[in-house]
């Protein structure tokens, strides 16, 4: 079996996990968001420690007050940690 073949199995397995889903699009969120940013002519660490700040306060202060169904801690910080990535990654292409 090719590592391919493998990948793709594993890719099925989890693909239907909220949590995977709700970390993708997450992470390629910011990605998109930060790279466009810097893209624009703003400096890469201004707009990384903001993204930060901003997915931060959106996670654990918004979403477990507000966001329906109900928001745990563990949710919030897995949120957080897609935001994480796809800032690093945003800052990457930018």
């Amino acid at each position: 079996m090719s590592i391919f073949t493998r990948f793709a199995d594993w890719i099925g397995k989890i693909g239907p996990s909220p949590g995977f889903v709700a970390f993708n699009a997450h992470c390629w969120f910011a990605g998109f968001v930060v790279s466009t940013v810097i893209r624009a002519g703003i400096p890469a660490m201004p707009v990384a420690i903001g993204a930060l700040a901003l997915a931060a306060g959106k996670e654990f202060w918004f979403d477990l007050r507000y966001e329906f169904p109900r928001q745990t801690i563990e949710d919030s910080a897995g949120d957080l940690l897609g935001y994480i990535i796809g800032i690093i990654l945003g800052v990457l292409a930018g």
